[in-house]
């Protein structure tokens, strides 16, 4: 089994199982999260997972509307919006190889489970 990481950041975990199929790690994470912004902006990491597994760790520098339309196409041009409600995506960079060194390819805690929408705080 692989190893659990124990949260030393403030996260969001994003599950990128089917997305990270078709686009980079990064793309799959940022895009298209119906979160709370002012709780996503609060957080120092988002890390996106694929089968339990971390496979992706970033920061988020910015938040950006990614609600269907002209918003989602402006801001994350490319990308194709398959939501029909209020959803989030961010801009932001890969984190320290410190940072990653604690999350990256180790196994989501049990306590951390993702929900049904497809992430998670911690």
């Amino acid at each position: 089994m692989d190893q659990e990481f124990i949260p030393k950041h403030r996260l969001l975990l994003v599950s990128i199982r089917e997305t990270i199929k078709s686009l980079e790690p990064y793309d799959a994470t940022r895009y298209a999260w119906p979160v709370n912004l002012k709780r996503a902006e609060k957080v120092d990491l988002v890390l996106g997972c694929s089968e339990g597994i971390v496979r992706g760790v970033y920061i988020p520098e910015r938040w950006l509307s990614a609600a269907p339309g002209e918003e989602s196409e402006k801001n994350f041009p490319g990308f194709k919006c398959t939501h029909k409600d209020q959803r989030w995506g961010f801009e932001g960079t890969e984190a320290d190889k410190a940072d990653r060194d604690l999350y990256l390819n180790k196994r989501i805690p049990r306590n951390l489970r993702i929900t049904q929408r497809g992430f998670r705080y911690s």
